[in-house]
């Protein structure tokens, strides 16, 4: 995983593209601690896949080095910065939407089959015209 963001993650630079891990949370991340520039996204491929090589030849995971408790206040901070931004969505349909994903992810603990299930709620809604 850490080889395949390394490398997406420094094409992107290269092109300009912004920072992102696994999940959003890594661009949410980035920004918010000062990754603006393309540059950025390109120290972060090269970091990313220097992680991947180590793992691949010392074996061991990266993860235990650092303390699961701060791995987990990273966690918590992505998810709250992600939670407020609920705030900029105002259509109802849109926040139809929104919380319905969110209860399908919380139900089925997958956020493929919720973002699945998402698209297809909107489409329907858009079609039919639900929410006007």
């Amino acid at each position: 995983m850490s080889f395949g963001m390394g490398c997406f993650n420094i094409l992107a630079g290269l092109f300009g593209g912004v920072p992102c891990c696994h999940g959003c949370a890594g661009a949410t991340a980035h920004y918010r601690f000062g990754a603006r520039t393309g540059s950025a996204t390109l120290f972060a491929g090269i970091f990313y896949t220097l992680i991947a090589v180590a793992v691949f030849f010392f074996g061991t995971s990266v993860f235990s080095f650092f303390p699961y408790p701060v791995l987990g206040v990273l966690l918590v901070y992505a998810g709250i910065e992600h939670g407020l931004l609920i705030g900029d969505v105002t259509a109802r349909e849109d926040l139809a939407v929104a919380l319905i994903i969110a209860s399908i992810a919380f139900a089925t603990k997958n956020m493929s089959i919720a973002f699945i299930c998402g698209m297809i709620v909107r489409k329907i809604a858009a079609s039919q015209k639900i929410f006007a």
